[in-house]
């Protein structure tokens, strides 16, 4: 994993300079705790790579690049080594956060996966997880809610979209019974998913990712 995130990174910091500076500013992040990263909106666009923001924990916001998509799974790396793995949006699995998730099931069946449009309130979606430290086969309940024609602001712009709320049920024998709220916003035109807020295990840190890149690609003109 360290030997790739090596090669990764480095062809990164030949590849251009705002993606360099995305690093540069990750690295400091990652010594100095009180620094949080700032990128205009021009040094997002001129990245070769998608950028996303993130927020975990009580750490400040910093960034994480797309490396590669595989088989429709998205995976996100940091400068400390750290990695995200999305698919349809949801973390399917974390390395080098608290209480990383190792694996989840049933994804077939995650109501983001189909269309978010036909959710509905009674809708429940079931799984089971396994997480750090020593959690396996946990059982982990969902149902949707939708609210139309809201804002979120993001690097200074404001973006109509659909907010998904899932309401989390978690059972598990050793923390015994939680429950929490993940959120995201979609882009009402295209349906892309601009932010998210997830937990996924009762014990780990929230995330709070904003997708700027794909963000400010919705603000080109159309060709």
């Amino acid at each position: 994993m360290k030997f790739l995130f090596l090669i990764f990174s480095s062809c990164f910091l030949f590849a251009c300079s705002s993606t360099q500076q995305a690093y540069i500013q990750n690295v400091k992040l990652y010594f100095d705790g009180q620094v949080g990263v700032s990128l205009s909106d021009q040094e997002i666009v001129d990245s070769p790579v998608d950028l996303l923001f993130i927020k975990s924990g009580q750490r400040p916001v910093a960034t994480m690049a797309l490396a590669f998509i595989e088989r429709g799974r998205y995976k996100w790396l940091s400068s400390d080594n750290a990695m995200l793995i999305t698919e349809n949006g949801r973390i399917v699995r974390s390395l080098g956060f608290k209480n990383d998730l190792l694996a989840i099931t049933n994804l077939s069946s995650d109501p983001l996966k189909t269309s978010f449009t036909g959710i509905g309130q009674s809708e429940v979606w079931q799984r089971y997880i396994d997480s750090e430290p020593d959690q396996f086969g946990v059982v982990a309940r969902s149902k949707f809610n939708i609210e139309s024609n809201k804002e979120i602001e993001i690097q200074g712009h404001l973006f109509t979209v659909d907010v998904v709320s899932e309401n989390v049920m978690f059972d598990s024998v050793k923390h015994g019974k939680d429950e929490w709220q993940n959120t995201f916003w979609y882009h009402s035109e295209t349906k892309k998913l601009l932010k998210s807020n997830q937990k996924v295990t009762p014990d780990g840190d929230v995330f709070d990712i904003t997708y700027v890149s794909r963000a400010l690609r919705l603000l080109e003109p159309s060709k």
